[in-house]
């Protein structure tokens, strides 16, 4: 798990979702969209993609939240292989639930 918080000045949602899927197919090998939708960080608005793509020769499964507030950008990225993705998921979701935007 990773979490980044970045200065987001000028940068809607909307807008950096758009962008952040358009750089994770252009860069990523084998990057497959698995799910797209809403989510929130806390008590602040955001989404949430579910990925799949290929390091080299390990696939790999990523669950990202982000959601921008007060000027920030909150990124939350969870990691594990492809066929473990369920294992995990519980473990995530827990740990998920702790996060605050202040």
């Amino acid at each position: 798990m990773s979490i980044e918080v970045q200065s987001a000045k000028g940068l809607t949602l909307e807008q950096y979702d758009k962008e952040s899927k358009a750089r994770a197919k252009k860069s990523l090998q084998d990057y497959v969209l698995l799910y797209e939708g809403a989510a929130k960080i806390g008590n602040v608005r955001g989404r949430e993609v579910k990925i799949g793509f290929r390091n080299n020769r390990v696939l790999v499964a990523a669950r990202i939240l982000y959601a921008i507030s007060g000027g920030y950008l909150y990124l939350i990225t969870c990691m594990t292989l492809l066929g473990q993705r369920t294992r995990y998921s519980a473990a995530f979701q827990k740990a998920l639930d702790t996060f605050r935007v202040w």
